[in-house]
Parts: structure tokens; C-alpha cells; sequence
């Protein structure tokens, strides 16, 4: 049972509260495209959506500009998704106690960019981090999510496939169903912003309680120095008599 020393532990607080400032971006977002797909939809019941129509025009470049910066901002959500991936990763490595996670900070942010391959063990990966994030030291090493976990991958790989479904038939559809079609899934992205705050937000929490307790209020065995649980009477390493701890 010894703290593992290969990874060394550092507080996610930055880069959860940039993960979330740039869900509440993508949040804000979700009415400006309603507003632009109800507005696409009024011309069209009008029979303004020509070319040549001034509203028609004002609005397509709206539509486009805004596009570029959604896009921007996906990016940026994704480059601070795997960031949060990787520190959280390399956390529950220094946190476990009895066993080291399955996947390495590496392979697991490496398998959440792979497409579809994210899909398939993006819930092992996260499971596993969050396990091992836990105060709980029986569930280090177990596969079996938590119900925030589990909700979380349901509505991401949910909607994502929703999302591939609905931008395939409106490509076959006609023209006006484009916009009815984004406007369905309107309510798949505020609930994978609403699930993936509260992991990240939990997670951090989980992380900084399990190590305020295994590290700040441990103690150092005198005869090899490792840091040690301070319930605990003897160390886990050399077998060390432990001194009472306040």
C-alpha cells in the first residue's frame, strides 16, 4: 500500500475552471444559434431565403462568421479537454495507493483524441481516474463507474451519435429542414455542457480531497521517508514504527 512516486501531484484547479469557463462559452453559443436557425426559418416561411434578399444575405454571413467562431471555440474546448485529461491522469497515478491506474496519462489522453476509439474507452479511462481519485481505496483498480461518470459518457456518446444522425439526414433532406434539424439538437448540447461540468468540477473535488488526506495530513516514515497515510501505525514500505500523528 505505498503512494505512488512515479507521478507527482498538481492541484487541476486552472485548467478544470478554463475547461468550464469555455463549456459556459459553448452554452452561450446554444441561443445564438437558435436565434439564427428561428430567423432562417422565418425567412423561409416568407419566402425571403433568395440570394438576392438583403435579410437573406445579412443573415448567411451571420451564420457564417459565427460559424468560425464556434468552431474556434470547439477546438479550444477539445485542446482543454485533453489537457484536463492528461493532469487529472497523472493525479490519480500520484493518488493511488494499492494499485496504479490501467492507463497511463499518455495512452488515455492519446485514446480520447482517437475518433470512435474514444467512444469505446472513454468510460474505462475516466472510470478508472475517477476510482483512483476517491478517498474510497477499495475502489482503486475497479472498472464499474460512478453515476457521475456513467451519466456523463451516456450523454456524450448519445449525442454525438444523435448529432452524426441528424447532420446526415439533413444533408439528404431539403433545404428548409437544415435548421429545424439544428434546433433539435439543442437540448443534446446543453446537457453534454451540463454533464461535463459536473464531472470535471467533482473530479477536481474528489482529486483535492484524496490528496489533502494522503499527503497534507499524512506523515513521513523517519526510515525511508515515504509519505505516509497518517492512520496507518506502520509503513508500508520498510515496516517502520510510526510515530503518533495530532
Amino acid at each position: 500500500m505505498a503512494i505512488s512516486t512515479d507521478y507527482e501531484y498538481t492541484s487541476t484547479r486552472s485548467i478544470s475552471r478554463f475547461v468550464v469557463g469555455v463549456c459556459l462559452v459553448r452554452a452561450v453559443c446554444v441561443p445564438v444559434w437558435v436565434g439564427i436557425s428561428l430567423f432562417f426559418i422565418y425567412l423561409e416561411m416568407n419566402g425571403q431565403n433568395k440570394n438576392d434578399d438583403f435579410l437573406f444575405k445579412l443573415a448567411t454571413n451571420v451564420e457564417l462568421g459565427f460559424g468560425i467562431f464556434a468552431g474556434i471555440v470547439n477546438w479550444v474546448f477539445l485542446i482543454a479537454s485533453l489537457v484536463w485529461i492528461y493532469r487529472s491522469s497523472v493525479n490519480a497515478f500520484a493518488l493511488s495507493v494499492t494499485q496504479p491506474p490501467a492507463f497511463t496519462p499518455g495512452w488515455a489522453t492519446l485514446f480520447f483524441f482517437i475518433p470512435f476509439v474514444n467512444f469505446g474507452l472513454g468510460l474505462p479511462i475516466v472510470s478508472r481516474i475517477w476510482n483512483h481519485s476517491v478517498t474510497d481505496l477499495e475502489k482503486e483498480g475497479r472498472n464499474w463507474p460512478s453515476p457521475v461518470v456513467l451519466t456523463w459518457w451516456l450523454v456524450w456518446v448519445g449525442g454525438t451519435i444523435l448529432s452524426m444522425i441528424v447532420t446526415f439526414w439533413t444533408t439528404l433532406a431539403a433545404p428548409e429542414w437544415t435548421y429545424q434539424g439544428q434546433l433539435s439538437l439543442v437540448i443534446v448540447e446543453v446537457a453534454s455542457i451540463v454533464v461535463m461540468v459536473r464531472l470535471v468540477r467533482q473530479l477536481h473535488q474528489k482529486q483535492e480531497e484524496k490528496h489533502a488526506i494522503l499527503f497534507e495530513l499524512g506523515t513521513t516514515c523517519p526510515a525511508c521517508g515515504e509519505q505516509v497515510r497518517n492512520n496507518l501505525a506502520e509503513c508500508p514500505v520498510c515496516g517502520e514504527t510510526l510515530l503518533a500523528t495530532e
